[in-house]
């Protein structure tokens, strides 16, 4: 893991949580109660039903970063967000972060399609080794 790159888990079958690297072993997410925290690897997966990450790639298996991303991520650190389970969660979160501003992105197609855009490349999403 990169600092500013994509990050993913399975939750119990149903739903994929998102959160982007500040470094090789801690993700930036938006809890379920509003904070916005930084997290281990472990931490990020302990709870969900996923036992692996996932790092949004290029079709080389190249991590789409964004190192600017990463640094406002590390800016809205423990602050508190309006958080709702289908319309502002973690991909409305990761979008904003990503491109600086709020936009309608509330399910993992509609942010793949973000990422899509914003780095121009298709999106595979690579087990974090």
């Amino acid at each position: 893991m990169v600092p500013g790159a994509i990050i993913c888990c399975g939750v119990y079958g149903a739903f994929v949580h998102v959160g982007i690297a500040i470094d090789d072993n801690n993700i930036i997410e938006l809890h379920g109660n509003g904070l916005v925290r930084a997290i281990s690897r472990a931490r990020f997966l302990d709870g969900r039903s996923g036992e692996r990450l996932f790092i949004a790639c290029d079709k080389n298996a190249t991590a789409l970063c964004d190192t600017d991303a990463a640094d406002r991520a590390i800016r809205q650190l423990y602050s508190y967000r309006n958080y709702h389970v289908l319309k502002h969660n973690c991909y409305y979160f990761i979008s904003e972060i990503l491109t600086g501003k709020a936009q309608r992105v509330t399910t993992f197609d509609d942010f793949n399609m973000l990422l899509k855009n914003k780095f121009n490349s298709s999106v595979y999403w690579d087990e974090v080794v």
